[in-house]
């Protein structure tokens, strides 16, 4: 079930504020429990609709009787909080609230993610699903923070990646220049000028960066816990083209890229204990720093 604040809520649309008083998506499944707007709401969030349609639908799927005229009089309500857009006769959701509440539930799941959806890693394989990067970023935070804990002082800390964007998108402050850095063993796949920036600018504040492209997962080791990133192909296309094109900070569109971390996809992240999997991809990573040192030593 999800409630919307039951205050007044102000959302920018077209560069106004718009004041939404209590509005509610209920998604009980029993549709007797929720009202008529409520019940609009969410056939238009599913599909875009006539008054006609939204009658017909009413009275076959949730066996409710309601007159054109009531219909209208909700749409009009609804319109005239841009909670929906109407074209010629058809009724549609304004992607541009809708886009608001995903951010809304989106930031209110972040904030009820706690330490007791990891409680059982040590037992089984678990699974996170999301719905962006955007949205898989800000949950980051809160792994890296948990596993960290998990660590003993000793352990190296493993992330394999295709593409830098942390620094770039987010506080300076969670880059700044400390000893425990030099835990950190990162290896990026990808070699695009804005992938260097990103590698020289790790190197700084201490952490240890190569570029290898032998491995392409998203990867990141925590003494025996390995936490494997799936993404789309598509998404992945998107990343690598944009940061391919971009050749400089200058060419950097920050709303662009923002709108591809932003795009929904389907992400899909596997936490499991596993130690030799963990010290095999950990004596691999430490491998390749080893073969650059000698690189370097017959330069």
């Amino acid at each position: 079930m999800w409630w919307i604040l039951n205050n007044i809520v102000e959302w920018k649309i077209n560069n106004k504020f718009i004041k939404t008083k209590k509005m509610f998506l209920n998604m009980d499944l029993d549709p007797s429990k929720i009202t008529a707007r409520e019940l609009i709401i969410r056939t238009l969030c599913e599909k875009d609709y006539s008054i006609k349609d939204i009658k017909i639908i009413f009275k076959n799927e949730y066996n409710k009787a309601i007159s054109y005229q009531a219909v209208y009089k909700i749409l009009e309500q609804l319109k005239e909080k841009s909670l929906v857009i109407k074209t010629d006769k058809i009724f549609c959701i304004n992607s541009i609230w809708a886009e608001n509440m995903h951010e809304f539930f989106s930031n209110t799941h972040s904030r009820c993610f706690t330490d007791k959806t990891l409680q059982n890693v040590d037992k089984e394989i678990l699974t996170l699903t999301f719905n962006s990067i955007y949205e898989l970023d800000k949950y980051n935070i809160k792994i890296h923070n948990y596993f960290y804990t998990k660590i003993n002082s000793k352990d190296i800390i493993c992330l394999h990646y295709k593409h830098h964007w942390w620094h770039l998108l987010y506080p300076q402050k969670d880059f700044e220049i400390k000893e425990s850095n030099s835990k950190f063993y990162c290896v990026c796949s990808r070699d695009s000028s804005l992938d260097r920036l990103g590698s020289e600018f790790k190197r700084k504040v201490g952490m240890n960066v190569v570029y290898s492209s032998k491995f392409n997962d998203t990867v990141k080791i925590y003494g025996d816990f390995v936490i494997t990133v799936f993404k789309n192909n598509k998404i992945n296309r998107l990343l690598d083209d944009f940061f391919d094109n971009v050749k400089n900070l200058e060419e950097l569109d920050i709303k662009e890229f923002i709108k591809i971390l932003k795009m929904r996809n389907k992400i899909l992240v596997v936490i499991e204990k596993n130690r030799e999997k963990a010290e095999l991809i950990r004596r691999n990573t430490l491998e390749l720093f080893n073969q650059q040192v000698m690189e370097e030593v017959i330069r």
